[in-house]
């Protein structure tokens, strides 16, 4: 009788070390899903005055309403300043980003860069103040502009 009773016993216990280990592994993915999606939300746009202040080379983010683009590499656009989480107010500082097949676009699609759009961009800071962007946002539809 004993000898049944040991092995439910340690059953259990194997099922127990089991079950903690997946609730780790499910909380730990929670968590890390939680920190993406905290890094997707639009950061606040940058200043003109930060922006003259970073030196060629300096790693920004900002957000943008495109006024032209020009071509498949570059666009003009206002640097637009964070009001609340999804509304922007026009600051009327003028950026020009470039861009090439290995920028990620994310939220759209390559054409989806056109004037009147809305853009999150993270890049560097080229020698002639643009920007050479290695990831751009596509936030049009989701965020207003003032």
């Amino acid at each position: 009788m004993q000898s049944t009773d040991v092995k439910p016993r340690s059953n259990m216990r194997r099922w127990l070390v089991v079950e903690a280990v997946v609730l780790l592994l499910l909380g730990g993915a929670v968590w890390n899903v939680g920190r993406r999606a905290f890094r997707m939300e639009a950061a606040a746009a940058s200043t003109d005055r930060s922006i003259a202040q970073l030196a060629p080379g300096s790693k920004t983010k900002l957000v943008l309403e495109l006024k032209s683009a020009g071509g498949k590499n570059s666009a003009q656009g206002v640097l637009l300043e964070k009001q609340s989480k999804d509304l922007y107010r026009r600051t009327g500082n003028a950026v020009r980003v470039t861009f090439g097949p290995n920028t990620a676009v994310v939220m759209g699609k390559p054409d989806g860069i056109q004037a009147g759009a809305v853009v999150h961009v993270t890049g560097t800071v080229a020698e002639d103040a643009s920007v050479a962007a290695s990831q751009i946002v596509i936030l049009t539809g989701y965020v207003r502009v003032q």
